[in-house]
């Protein structure tokens, strides 16, 4: 019997101790998983505590200018008909445009008065446009610190222009017509700031439009240029500036 209850004992002892050591492993385990929140906990509000490069505007009405520039243009068509130089006519431009971004805008422009077709002959002409704005300057700046005193704006657009003085050049030089070919736009602006709402600007720009904008060349092809340069001021309308917006981890 003392050798039963010894074997008996023996197998208890077994069984506790095997018992015991799963145990042992899982509180282990529990102990070790128990930490996880703390440390998620930890890092979440360090990544929730920052300043996102996200910017507002005030709201639609912000962020308008209009612009008034003058200058000079010149004429290049197809066929040529005479030197660059000897059609300079002066230039009027008008403006108005938004910035949805620091970087990103656009604008409506119309510009015009005269130009010498390539029979060196006067014509009053008009070119509306609209152009898409990217404001290269801003591609340096991670995060949108205030103003920027220079800026380098290239822009592109399409339109419209209009000879009012048209002619059919080749059969009927007495017919009086009108004209407004597709045309497209694209250039520099160089805008200085000088304060929150005005700026000095200056713009170097080139349309180009189809061969029978000047009543002498072909319809169907693009062939008539018009250089341009000019000078003017742009003037903010509404309120002017962004907003930085602060983004939780979760909400992005």
């Amino acid at each position: 019997m003392r050798k039963v209850f010894s074997a008996i004992a023996l197998l208890l002892a077994a069984s506790t101790l095997s018992a015991a050591e799963p145990e042992g492993i899982a509180t282990e385990a529990e102990g070790s998983y128990a930490l996880m929140p703390d440390d998620e906990t930890l890092q979440a509000e360090e990544i929730n505590h920052f300043t996102s490069a996200v910017m507002l505007s005030p709201g639609w009405d912000s962020n308008w200018y209009v612009g008034v520039a003058a200058g000079a243009s010149s004429f290049i068509g197809t066929p040529m008909g005479g030197g660059m130089f000897s059609r300079i006519k002066p230039l009027f431009a008008l403006e108005i445009g938004k910035w949805y971004t620091p970087t990103v805008g656009s604008r409506l422009a119309i510009q015009g008065f005269r130009f010498k077709d390539s029979e060196n002959i006067t014509n009053k002409y008009e070119f509306l446009h609209l152009d898409f704005l990217y404001n290269l300057t801003r591609l340096r700046k991670k995060e949108y610190t205030g103003p920027v005193k220079n800026e380098f704006i290239p822009f592109f657009g399409i339109g419209f222009i209009h000879n009012s003085d048209f002619r059919m050049s080749y059969n009927e030089k007495n017919f009086t017509g009108d004209n407004h070919p597709f045309a497209i736009s694209l250039g520099m602006i160089y805008r200085h700031r000088l304060n929150d709402r005005v700026s000095l600007k200056g713009e170097l720009g080139l349309m180009t439009t189809f061969q029978s904008f000047d009543s002498n060349g072909v319809s169907n092809k693009f062939g008539d240029f018009m250089l341009n340069a000019s000078i003017g001021l742009n003037i903010g309308l509404g309120k002017q500036g962004w907003r930085h917006v602060v983004v939780e981890r979760g909400e992005r």
